[in-house]
């Protein structure tokens, strides 16, 4: 057997002094030996144990604080080792996308209430030219005041105001 082809059905795993494992790989896996495969399978967690506790409390992810909650559950399973790096660079994205969309969802639902409330004022100005108010029906009618009147009323503001 040559040196090439031991290598490449040699374990990929690279232990902490940067050497290569000499195991043949597994015949379930294609990159590492059974030693390893076992290894890296105990060291991984459950991923719905996982999912559970990065979503623990979290909500609809609808208001920033429901999505601080995920950011603040995804740097303990970070830190814990719990999650890959590059898993929770995704969710952190996602998470910027999250933040980044809720004041356009503010600005909707505050159009949408704006929009009922303008529909309701609508509805109510349509209610009140059907069913005018009684007390004005009551009142006779006032004759708009002659020219001759206006005039006078004018003439006496003016004399008044040149008298002080």
């Amino acid at each position: 057997m040559s040196a090439k082809s031991l290598t490449v059905n040699q374990c990929h795993h690279i232990n902490a002094r940067g050497r290569r494992c000499r195991m043949l790989i597994a015949l379930d896996h294609d990159s590492l030996c059974q030693h390893h495969l076992a290894q890296s399978a105990a060291s991984r967690p459950d991923a719905e144990t996982v999912a559970s506790e990065l979503l623990d409390s979290t909500g609809e992810l609808a208001t920033a604080d429901e999505v601080n909650t995920l950011l603040a559950n995804l740097v303990r399973q970070l830190a814990r080792k719990r999650i890959d790096r590059k898993d929770a660079m995704a969710i952190a994205y996602a998470s910027q996308l999250l933040l980044s969309t809720l004041p356009g969802m503010d600005k909707e639902y505050a159009a949408s209430f704006d929009s009922e409330a303008t529909q309701e004022a609508i509805e109510g100005d349509e209610q009140s030219r059907e069913d005018p108010p009684t007390d004005l029906l009551e009142q006779p009618p006032q004759s708009a005041p002659s020219p001759d009147e206006v005039l006078a009323d004018e003439t006496s503001n003016d004399y008044a105001a040149v008298r002080t």
